[in-house]
This record gives C-alpha cells, structure tokens and sequence, in this order.
C-alpha cells in the first residue's frame, strides 16, 4: 500500500510501538507527503467513475503536481467526491490535521 515509502512506514510503526509518538507522526507524516499525488490520482480516477464535473477532475490533476500538500489539499476542496468525504469533511485536510496535531500538539505519552 505504501510502496517505495514501505522503510519510513515501518520506522514509524517501530517508533509508535516503542513509545515514541512525536517521531512515529514524524515518519508517518513524510510518508503522506511522499504519497500525495498517488492518493489524490486514487480521487481523481473515482470522480472519473462517478461522471464528476470536469472542473473538478481538472482541479484534482493540477493538484497532483502542487509540490505543497497543504496547498494542494486546499486547490481540491469543494473537487473531492461526497462518496470520499468522513462526515462531508475533506479526507485528506482530516489526515493532514491529525498528523500536524499528533506532530506539533501532542507529546509522546499521548
């Protein structure tokens, strides 16, 4: 699932049994970031699927080649299907949070 970047996945689960959370968010994070223009392909292909608005696909393959995850995240807002979305929230802005909590909000014992 996580492919090339399967060597920090594994360091955070390491990290995360060991007890140490903020360095586990810390490789979980690189991991999302090295992912990003997979998962939003993985969108877009399911927007191509369900016959979403052109705009939107459009947005979400433009969004695959923003270097910055935060700045794509926002480019795709309103793009993302409903069928992805956790309680109408985008679902990647719900894992961008909860990395960023868990890596600058939150100590190890956490």
């Amino acid at each position: 699932m996580v492919g090339q970047d399967k060597d920090p996945f594994l360091k955070g689960r390491k990290a995360e049994s060991l007890g140490m959370g903020i360095a586990a968010f810390a490789y979980y994070w690189r991991v999302v970031e090295n992912q990003k223009s997979r998962f939003i392909g993985k969108i877009a292909d399911v927007a191509r699927r369900i016959k979403a608005a052109p705009k939107a696909i459009e947005k979400l393959e433009l969004a695959k080649t923003e270097t910055r995850f935060t700045a794509a995240v926002e480019l795709i807002g309103d793009a993302i299907p409903d069928a992805l979305r956790i309680v109408g929230h985008n679902t990647l802005t719900l894992l961008h949070s909860a990395l960023s909590e868990g890596l600058h909000e939150r100590t190890d014992d956490d």
